[in-house]
């Protein structure tokens, strides 16, 4: 071991950083070693442990929102250039429509094959646009009172044809009285989704997805679990830089948002992975405190 082969080499005083899993997280331990000298010659050790875990984890947090506020700018520009053309070309497409619907032998069948690959062309890179956006400029919240519960359901009702046609298997388990949240609705929905079509890219032969909620004190928990392909460990401390993805076709930008919608919501999101096994994106959220009601006592 380090430690071990540090001693036996009497080297110098020498440091590492290790990686530890937990349920919580990972925990970065830094561990330094340093040998004590008496009349030249090595009489024992020093071996001096630290918990670097919150400063590994401001570190991570400030490089993401570094890279967050770097892209702003590109991404308005970007989305600009790109959205006014493609609603062109979207109308043309359609009046193209039109003008073939008028030939009296009707439309070729391989034309309207091609009609409609643009069509999709158009719309995923409209998509494309909107996730630059949503990912990088100011978002604008409305706060109101929330049962995460509800929304949860809600969205798995909506999402269920698309569940079933991957072959996958949802699992809700959302605990009984969970106290209301104070969250915007749509930011909180999109976020869900996102982590959703995640796991669903990392099952392409199907299998299971697990969401579950707890409180413990003033924290709601909220777990999205898979038993897709797992992330490898090299890269998951990037998973939520904007334009960062392991995917062919992937924008990188699905869990920035996730990231930023929590972070907005003053949560915080972490994740564990084991490849070949599954990812579990962990959640938390702070409970509405219920208000202290006063009571008044008349005096006899």
């Amino acid at each position: 071991t380090f430690i071990q082969q540090t001693i036996e080499n009497e080297d110098s005083a020498t440091a590492r950083e290790f990686g530890v899993e937990e349920f919580s997280g990972t925990r970065f331990l830094s561990i330094s070693v340093m040998p004590l000298v008496r009349s030249k010659s090595v009489r024992g050790t020093i071996i001096t442990i630290e918990d670097v875990t919150w400063k590994k984890n401001e570190e991570l947090r400030n490089r993401r929102l570094e890279s967050l506020a770097s892209l702003t700018n590109l991404a308005a520009t970007v989305a600009h250039e790109i959205k006014n053309p493609l609603g062109s070309i979207s109308i043309y497409v359609q009046l193209l429509r039109k003008s073939l619907a008028r030939i009296p032998d009707g439309t070729p069948e391989e034309l309207v094959q091609y009609l409609d690959i643009i069509d999709e062309e158009i719309e995923r890179l409209n998509r494309i646009v909107v996730d630059f956006l949503f990912a990088v400029r100011p978002l604008k919240f409305e706060f109101t009172s929330l049962d995460l519960n509800l929304i949860i359901q809600s969205l798995a009702a909506f999402m269920s044809e698309e569940l079933s046609h991957a072959s996958v298997t949802l699992i809700l388990d959302l605990a009984q009285s969970l106290p209301h949240i104070q969250g915007d609705d749509r930011f909180l929905r999109q976020m869900l989704i996102n982590l959703i079509q995640n796991s669903l890219a990392a099952m392409p032969t199907g299998g299971t997805i697990s969401i579950a909620t707890s409180q413990t004190d003033d924290v709601i928990t909220l777990t999205v679990s898979d038993t897709g392909t797992g992330i490898p460990a090299d890269v998951i401390d990037r998973i939520f830089e904007p334009y960062f993805t392991t995917k062919a076709d992937g924008t990188g930008l699905g869990l920035a948002m996730a990231y930023k919608v929590v972070k907005e919501h003053g949560g915080d999101i972490y994740v564990q992975s084991e490849v070949g096994k599954g990812t579990c994106f962990r959640i938390t959220l702070p409970a509405v405190r219920k208000a202290l009601k006063m009571i008044e006592y008349e005096e006899e």
